[in-house]
């Protein structure tokens, strides 16, 4: 049903999402996927969502997130876009020292996802203009695995540190938080909002005494112009429903 509703491109530069809550163990990678959907659509105008969600209390009524769920949802947002439009994906889990991002669903068995097996899901959309954003631990090393000239990312740590803020009670991981609920709430440039959250990171944790995760960005100028050109375009449409709004309640009242 959750792929069924993606709908089909338009001739307009669009923006599709995939958000992924991996570990069901624990509420907060939930309560941040959620949060981030909610934030693609209402600020940056996401006209197609998929979520795949792992949580206890949430077996029967959210789609899993699986290694082949994943790859399906891949697969059809490739069907539905254009070549001008633009794929945000996030994922938010526990991640392993060997690069394996972390499913699992209480009483079942699911195999992580290491960073080759991530990369050959995202096959389909190598011709797409990707944002690829990952919060976990040890996160940076997927970036070998993902990189090319159409994939943007981020990730909450270095290939050899852990990052912070899983804990059962939070509603964002450090990294979630600063990037999504802090610097995109107050710019929408993408390399300025990665560089406001990293700063943001890295206080919270000399705060804590922790040591530093260090964010890691790969950012190809193409897809950077994308993602401008998809705000500029929205904002023009926005002006212009805008004023056609107006133009129709003067004439009414005429």
């Amino acid at each position: 049903k959750a792929l069924a509703a993606v709908p089909a491109s338009t001739p307009a530069t669009e923006l599709y999402t995939l958000v992924v809550a991996g570990d069901g163990k624990q509420s907060v990678f939930m309560r941040e996927a959620d949060y981030v959907s909610n934030l693609l659509k209402s600020r940056f105008g996401a006209v197609g969502q998929v979520g795949l969600v792992n949580h206890r209390d949430h077996m029967d009524d959210r789609p899993m997130a699986t290694r082949e769920t994943i790859t399906r949802a891949v697969q059809t947002l490739a069907q539905r876009t254009g070549p001008e439009d633009l794929v945000f994906i996030y994922l938010t889990s526990h991640g392993t020292q060997d690069h394996e991002l972390v499913l699992d669903q209480p009483r079942l068995s699911l195999a992580d996802l290491p960073a080759d097996a991530l990369a050959a899901a995202l096959a389909p959309l190598k011709n797409r203009d990707k944002v690829v954003v990952i919060s976990a631990c040890y996160s940076g090393g997927f970036i070998p695995d993902l990189k090319d000239e159409r994939t943007l990312i981020m990730t909450a740590s270095r290939a050899d540190r852990v990052s912070f803020g899983c804990s059962e009670e939070a509603d964002f991981t450090y990294f979630g938080d600063a990037l999504f609920a802090k610097a995109l709430v107050e710019t929408d440039d993408l390399q300025q909002a990665f560089n406001e959250a990293k700063a943001y990171v890295a206080q919270r944790e000399t705060e804590d005494n922790f040591e530093a995760s260090e964010p890691q960005i790969w950012a190809p100028k193409g897809v950077l112009a994308r993602w401008q050109q998809l705000r500029k375009n929205q904002a023009e449409r926005a002006l212009n429903t805008a004023l056609n709004h107006t133009e129709a309640k003067t004439s009414t009242s005429r």
